[in-house]
């Protein structure tokens, strides 16, 4: 019986980054590669297995980064994405200081084993702008893009796509899929909306997605299992007021997810208003009666959702007034308390405690690179949390 293959989970960078010259990149990629290939081929276990070394690629990425900070602690983070999907990197910086008008170019690549095979997973190619220089990266990187493979462009700038630009709009034009954040923004209601009406406009690549929607996934499926039909009946169609808790900068994310919650629960916005800086008061219609939401910003703690609470309308003995919270604790974990306000001093309210390990940015973003088929749902939550920033924007 043959040995089940192992994936070796560490990451080797084959050597620190080295400035080329623009014009050399590719032949530089292609010489650090054979200096792989012979330091491998030393070892004794691949010489004893005759295994050869292999380039996996399954993507081009392009990563738009305006802050050079930012931009130098995404390497470590790129290896981790790399062993989930291999790719060619193109790490645009932006507003790189101390630096002349010229274009710099760093290489880089990386290592990982599938079984004793050694495979280059991730080669990086970093180009760097000076201040006012940015218009230049678009041309700069495209002649390093991969033929024949998807290419997806990651919006890793605290500003919305439809602030970029002409500079967004061409590296727009080479991308397959664009991968954004609305978390950090610093006007989110405005860069909601037109965010939303880029995106949903159709001139555009198919797949697009905002990396607040995919960190809603979790609260989105405990919502789905805790109140289904069949654990709790009667819970959704009945809610009566949702109570939503926020971090600084994560409004785009709460509206995304009341989106969501909308056009599943087939609700019609009917207005709100800011009763102060930190909460806003959302008003919907349901088939069973008025909804209400009451959204309120902690000043303090991550960028997430935090607390979720909804109380039902009470229908007699047959279908009692229901009330769940779902808490966001330290340790990467969930409660979930549901209970009847009604019976009693302490509700009949049953607990329990889920685990939601918090998925780092680059496995999100290794996701979405093997989509194909784009999130139809990310698309009606968006159009719904647009309706709701139009109304707030001025």
């Amino acid at each position: 019986m043959a040995n089940p293959v192992s994936v070796r989970l560490e990451y080797e960078t084959l050597a620190p980054p080295r400035a080329v010259p623009l014009a050399h990149v590719e032949e530089e990629l292609i010489r650090l590669r054979l200096e792989a290939i012979v330091s491998v081929s030393d070892t004794a276990a691949v010489a004893q297995e005759q295994q050869p070394m292999t380039r996996a690629c399954m993507s081009n990425l392009i990563v738009y980064c305006d802050d050079p900070k930012v931009a130098d602690a995404l390497p470590d983070q790129i290896g981790l994405m790399a062993r989930h999907h291999p790719a060619r990197v193109v790490l645009l910086v932006d507003n790189t200081p101390d630096q002349s008008q010229e274009i710099v170019a760093q290489i880089s690549a990386g290592l990982t084993h599938l079984g004793k095979r050694p495979q280059i997973s991730s080669e990086q190619i970093r180009l760097s702008a000076p201040l006012g220089g940015h218009g230049r990266l678009p041309s700069a990187a495209r002649p390093f893009l991969i033929g024949d493979l998807p290419t997806a462009l990651w919006w890793n700038a605290n500003k919305p796509p439809g602030s970029g630009g002409e500079l967004f709009s061409e590296l727009e034009r080479m991308a397959t899929s664009i991968v954004y954040d609305s978390r950090g923004w610093r006007d989110p209601r405005a860069g909601l909306v037109s965010t939303a009406a880029w995106a949903l406009g159709g001139n555009h690549p198919t797949l697009v997605t905002d990396l607040a929607w995919m960190r809603t996934a979790v609260w989105r499926r405990l919502f789905a299992e805790a109140l289904a039909p069949h654990v709790l009946p009667g819970a959704l169609p009945h809610i009566e007021s949702l109570q939503l808790r926020h971090g600084p900068h994560a409004l785009p994310m709460v509206w995304l997810f009341v989106g969501w919650l909308a056009e599943c629960l087939d609700w019609k916005p009917t207005g709100g208003k800011f009763t102060s800086d930190k909460q806003l008061k959302l008003n919907f219609q349901s088939a069973k009666g008025p909804v209400a939401i009451d959204i309120t910003r902690c000043d303090e703690g991550p960028a997430e959702l935090r607390q979720a609470k909804i109380i039902t309308r009470g229908l007699g003995m047959t279908a009692p007034k229901i009330e769940a919270e779902f808490e966001a604790l330290d340790g990467d974990r969930v409660a979930i308390r549901i209970g009847n306000p009604q019976s009693g001093c302490d509700g009949g309210v049953s607990e329990n405690i889920v685990s939601t390990p918090n998925e780092p940015v680059v496995l999100m973003l290794a996701r979405q690179l093997a989509n194909r088929t784009g999130q139809p749902e990310f698309r009606k939550a968006l159009k719904n949390a647009q309706i709701l920033a139009k109304e707030f924007s001025s």
